[in-house]
């Protein structure tokens, strides 16, 4: 019986999805739960003890395997009566079958560096005693991380070779195209050679995007096999001929061993620098190349605005989308008569710019050269001392000046006009209601009314000034951020344009993560808030107007409700709640007061964030050991896994206003946190790292409301924590605070509406 997402197998793997079926059993992706890592797990169906004797014996031996393109096996059980399974590395990436099939056939020297990689990890299971015949070589057991580092997977095929030739239950099936002849049975049992055909056939695909005809076909003179140059001319003839050899359907007409074969295709010295790749075993695709053009190559975004320098906002250029755009293959005519054409309309825009004055004026204020970052000019003043942790680590208190920017005649004022004004209010008192049931779409439960009380709070109000700005910097120019600037973190605005920072709040236990209403008039904020965390015990979500300046309470109280988010169209608001003991997805329907139970599980849910239609949830959940994203309607079900990025941690996710891209903050287990954007349409298989500035890390990314700018968080070693604008293509970073003050949680405010 197949096994589910969510069953837990020999009480240590939990099966997290399905990867294949094949007719002798499943591959799964799974977590080891004792050791916390991402496991691929190969089943196995057998029918008879003496297969699965046989299967643990060969078992050991693929244990003792250790090559660099070939995941290791680490553990082998049999479930009597169920089956057999081999535990390997899960190795994250995409495989070559779904690159040749969206993007056709390859070019020359990525062909080349695959059929090196293959090669070495063929001819190291070969050169075991016995030799080790793969059995299943093709373009979808060939995976490609996003380091670039390719590997055969799939072992569950693999057979000893020996006098008496025993092979594996489960081995008997072929994939059309890809299987030798001999693998019909038509001559004889397999050997080495019977893997060479298989890796010629998907270097075959891979130079053509074609599938090569099946060798039983071909047996029986139905097909013959199309010549490799007939569909690629510009294919070198002696690699065509090379690979066209190999695929011989008599075995003594194929090179006697695939080292004979790497050796034929080295001779043709069609790889730069390949002696020296070849004596280091270093077959690696370039990152820009192993992340499928969603980076250098895919790049061809115009530059974004230039910051406004010294108040002033430029004219807005044409929009760009939001991240670079996965290339299609395109004729070299068209190529080159593209690159004329957009070469001299940016000659003709650059002498226009030059020659008109007040153009190269504000082209000489622009944004510095890319990839440097420069901290913006700022007056100083005292500041108390603060302490922060960081995701669980401590960061020493320091005393730093309070910076308060004022490049205008007119400085805005180090602190709000506050007007205490005692009002009878409605204190909530919930009464405590077991959490909905879910089946399978959720149904909101409504809440009792609070009941009101004679208790006096003392509110807060705010009076904004809205400033004249033309031409607002990403549509929007302010942004809601906290900071420890006044002593406890409180939430601040900053005016882009006139770069002045302006205190929104002065709560006494401290006030962070602040969420903007979809018409940019309301602000959600939580309070207590002492530090930046991932979790808020006894925090609530609180509700700023900033038209009225008055302050209330947003969500029933409970043990702790933080991450607020607002859905697209104002009616709800997503947050963590810690009200079932630990961090659970919640929606709270804002017109009945009603609230729903989106996770329903017991793993750690947080961090909800809305797509832009409103159609979908991003989270982080723990349910495969490291924090990962998940998505989800707003129903609660279906809940699936979005990121593959190993034991990497992925926090902080958001939508790009397009919907196209979901980009998050990434910490490997050593390293710096960075930004990593990933399509929607790769289902999480591609990551496109913005970092643009080696040592910075960068956390927490708010978009602008045009989508060309990012608000991230960012800080250097045991530096304090600064906010950072950064271009949504990665090539443009700007400081906005430089202060030892810890700033943080930064939400870019939507464009007001009335």
């Amino acid at each position: 019986m197949p096994l589910e997402p969510g069953n837990l197998l020999q009480n240590r793997y939990r099966i997290l999805e399905v990867l294949g079926h094949g007719g002798m059993g499943s591959i799964y992706h799974a977590v080891d739960e004792v050791l916390q890592v991402e496991v691929a797990i190969k089943e196995n169906l057998f029918a008879s003890p003496e297969y699965a004797e046989q299967f643990r014996q060969e078992a050991r031996l693929l244990a003792t395997l250790r090559h660099p393109n070939l995941p290791r096996v680490t553990d082998y059980f049999v479930i009597e009566g169920q089956g057999q399974y081999l535990i390997m590395d899960y190795i994250p990436g995409i495989d070559l079958k779904d690159r040749i099939d969206r993007e056709g056939a390859l070019p020359l020297h990525e062909v080349l560096t695959i059929a090196m990689a293959l090669c070495e990890a063929l001819e190291y299971l070969h050169g075991q005693q016995p030799p080790i015949i793969h059995r299943d070589v093709k373009p979808a057991n060939v995976r490609i991380t996003p380091e670039g580092q390719v590997y055969l997977v799939d072992f569950g095929l693999a057979k000893l070779g020996g006098a008496d030739q025993r092979t594996l239950t489960g081995a008997q099936a072929v994939t059309p195209g890809f299987s030798s002849p001999e693998q019909y049975g038509t001559s004889g049992h397999t050997d080495a050679r019977s893997d060479l055909y298989s890796l010629a056939a998907t270097l075959y695909m891979a130079l053509t995007g074609v599938t090569p005809e099946d060798a039983f076909e071909r047996l029986m003179g139905t097909h013959s096999l199309t010549p490799i140059r007939e569909l690629r001319p510009e294919v070198p003839p002696q690699l065509a001929a090379i690979i066209e050899q190999a695929l011989a359907l008599q075995r003594e007409e194929r090179p006697p061993s695939v080292r004979v074969f790497k050796e034929q295709l080295l001779a043709l010295n069609l790889l730069p620098n390949q002696e020296a790749l070849a004596q280091e075993h270093r077959w690696l695709l370039q990152p820009s190349t192993a992340q499928w053009r969603t980076s250098e190559e895919g790049n061809s975004s115009p530059e974004p605005d230039a910051f406004p320098p010294n108040g002033k906002t430029l004219a807005p250029q044409a929009q760009p989308s939001t991240q670079p755009q996965m290339p299609k293959r395109r004729g070299k005519g068209r190529l080159v008569l593209s690159g004329l054409l957009v070469l001299t309309a940016l000659l003709i825009l650059a002498v226009g710019a030059l020659a008109h004055p007040v153009l190269r004026a504000q082209l000489d204020q622009a944004v510095p050269a890319l990839g440097t970052v420069e901290a913006l000019p700022q007056a100083q003043a005292p500041l108390a001392t603060a302490q922060m942790w960081l995701y669980g680590l401590p960061w020493q208190p320091t005393t730093a000046p309070l910076p308060v920017v004022s490049p205008t005649a007119s400085p805005a004022p180090p602190s709000p006009t506050l007007a205490a004004a005692l009002r009878a209010t409605a204190s909530p008192t919930f009464t405590t209601t077991a959490p909905p049931t879910l089946s399978p779409t959720a149904t909101p439960t409504a809440l009792p009314s609070p009941t009101p009380s004679a208790t006096a709070v003392l509110v807060t109000q705010f009076t904004l000034t809205p400033v004249a700005q033309p031409t607002p910097f990403g549509q929007s120019g302010a942004i809601a951020f906290a900071s420890t600037r006044s002593g406890l973190a409180q939430i601040w605005l900053y005016d882009i344009a006139n770069q002045t920072f302006r205190p929104l709040t002065n709560e006494p236990d401290g006030a962070c993560q602040p969420a903007w209403s979809p018409d940019g008039q309301r602000l959600a904020f939580i309070t207590p808030c002492t530090r930046n965390q991932v979790r808020y015990e006894n925090a609530r979500i609180m509700l700023l107007d900033l038209q009225s300046g008055t302050m209330e309470v947003l969500v029933p109280p409970s043990q702790g409700d933080y991450d607020p988010a607002w859905s697209p169209d104002g009616n709800f608001l997503a947050f963590t709640s810690l009200r079932d003991g630990h961090p659970q997805i919640y929606l709270y329907n804002l017109k009945t007061q009603s609230l729903t139970n989106l996770s329903q599980n017991a793993y750690d849910d947080f961090m909800p964030a809305w797509s832009p239609d409103g159609a979908q949830l991003a989270f982080i959940s723990t349910r495969q050991g490291v924090y990962r994203i998940y998505l989800m309607p707003p129903s609660g079900q279906p809940q699936q896994g979005f990121s593959r990025s190993g034991n990497k941690r992925n926090l902080h996710p958001t939508w790009s206003p397009d919907g196209v891209y979901l980009l998050y903050s990434q910490t490997p287990s050593q390293g710096i946190p960075m930004l990593v954007s990933a399509p929607l349409a790769e289902q999480g298989l591609v990551e496109h790292s913005l970092n643009p500035a080696l040592g910075i890390a960068m956390a927490d990314p708010a978009y602008s409301p045009d989508g060309r700018w990012l608000a991230v968080e960012g800080w250097q070693g045991a530096e304090a924590h600064d906010l950072y604008l950064l271009s949504s293509n990665g090539q443009t970073l700007r400081q906005i605070t430089a202060d030892e003050a810890l700033d943080f949680d930064p939400a870019w405010r939507p464009k007001p509406t009335p």
